[in-house]
């Protein structure tokens, strides 16, 4: 009986020194050491400290320099916040003794569980890490206000055929430091620095045999002999939204569709992508579907073409000079969100039906869009764009190429 007891009492003694051994050699971080070592009264809040110390450790050999990325600035700027949050220098300012010890307070084994602390290496070096942190910190936020700048700005550079087009020096200077800064691949150049003319051109059918107004719907062949003149002398269409970069252009110019007729799906479109020409097209929300007018899949199909963009032309096309507020109201928010709805994406140009707006209609389209087309005659200029009632120029049936030609 003696000699297995012996026996037993030899075997736990094995088992207890290999287990002693192998914790004793294995490279374990503190936050475990210490629980296998040591009786701990506070034991959640204390490994919770020594989680986070292990949590900052890892993010301060995480930093990075980052990639500046001039074609998603917005996407850059929700990162960047977060990263500056994720490395709030106060985190590091809370790894001291003082903390610790009034976690260990009535702690039999305080100073053990200190010294366990103050002999790591992120800690013996903390002053350090924290002029690391705060370097890191102010990269962050200088790239920040570079991305805030661009943001700010960004009606005076414009993106087109491989370089950055700048509306003025100041601009174009600043875009050049900040390639040297960054080390960015980009080509930059001055745009027009001019006062340019914009023609903006008013279609709305575009088919042989009329209805209604004759006048309004022209020849297929007849659209097509002017946006022919127009790729061979060098214009480029650009949508309503993009008025405020002519300058980025020699020639720009703005087509517009009032009413979103079928013939024009049918007959104008196809034109304008042999040509990948730009357009806008401003649908009346209430005829969508008809007989005679595009219905959803044909609007969303243009949409996606990327060369055609929507705008609204109300539900009703109601003379809204004529119309109250309320009437008013309800044309341009309804008709706003309905496109909304289909293309999924924010609608911000309205063309008012035949050209009837006063003070109250712009007022109210202040409210909802960016853009409001009338059918004043006459070229808006690059350095004195009138937001809410640009002028544009019919094109009519009976024109012949040469009255096409003189109107630009």
């Amino acid at each position: 009986m003696l000699k297995k007891l012996l026996i037993t009492f030899i075997t736990l003694g094995l088992i207890i020194t290999i287990i002693f051994i192998h914790y004793k050699n294995k490279d374990i971080t503190p936050a475990i050491k210490y629980q296998l070592t040591l009786k701990i009264d506070n034991d959640n809040l204390v490994k919770e400290f020594f989680n986070n110390v292990k949590v900052e450790e890892d993010k301060n050999r995480a930093i990075n320099n980052w990639q500046f990325d001039l074609n998603n600035l917005e996407e850059l700027k929700e990162k960047i916040n977060i990263e500056i949050n994720n490395y709030n220098i106060n985190y590091l300012n809370n790894f001291n003794n003082t903390y610790l010890e009034a976690l260990l307070v009535n702690n039999s084994n305080k100073e053990k569980i200190i010294n366990i602390f103050n002999n790591k290496e992120f800690i013996k070096n903390i002053n350090n890490e924290i002029n690391k942190r705060k370097k890191y910190l102010n990269y962050l936020n200088d790239l920040l206000e570079d991305i805030n700048y661009l943001l700010n700005n960004k009606k005076d550079y414009y993106f087109n055929d491989n370089y950055y087009i700048c509306k003025d020096n100041t601009m174009l200077n600043y875009l050049n430091e900040l390639k040297e800064k960054y080390n960015l691949n980009i080509l930059t150049k001055l745009g027009n620095t001019n006062n340019q003319k914009i023609p903006i051109l008013l279609y709305h059918g575009v088919l042989d045999n009329t209805w209604g107004a004759a006048t309004l719907f022209v020849k297929p062949s007849e659209f097509a002999k002017q946006m022919n003149y127009l790729k061979e002398n060098d214009y480029t269409p650009i949508f309503v939204s993009e008025i405020d970069y002519a300058y980025a252009f020699s020639k720009p110019i703005i087509i517009t569709f009032d009413d979103a007729y079928i013939d024009v799906y049918n007959n104008a479109f196809p034109i304008l992508q042999k040509n990948n020409f730009k357009a806008n097209i401003f649908v009346i929300t209430g005829s969508i579907g008809n007989n005679l007018y595009m219905n959803e899949e044909m609007i969303k199909t243009v949409d996606a073409s990327n060369l055609i963009e929507i705008g609204s032309h109300t539900i009703s096309h109601y003379k809204l000079a004529e119309k109250d507020a309320e009437t008013i109201e309800k044309e341009l928010k309804e008709s706003k969100e309905v496109l909304e709805k289909i293309l999924n994406k924010e609608v911000n140009t309205i063309a008012y039906p035949s050209g009837s707006f006063n003070s109250t209609v712009i007022e109210i389209a202040k409210k909802y869009y960016s853009y409001g087309l009338s059918t004043l005659i006459g070229k808006e200029q690059s350095n004195n764009i009138n937001y809410y009632t640009l002028k544009r120029h019919y094109i009519y049936r009976e024109y012949s190429l040469n009255d096409f030609i003189k109107i630009l």
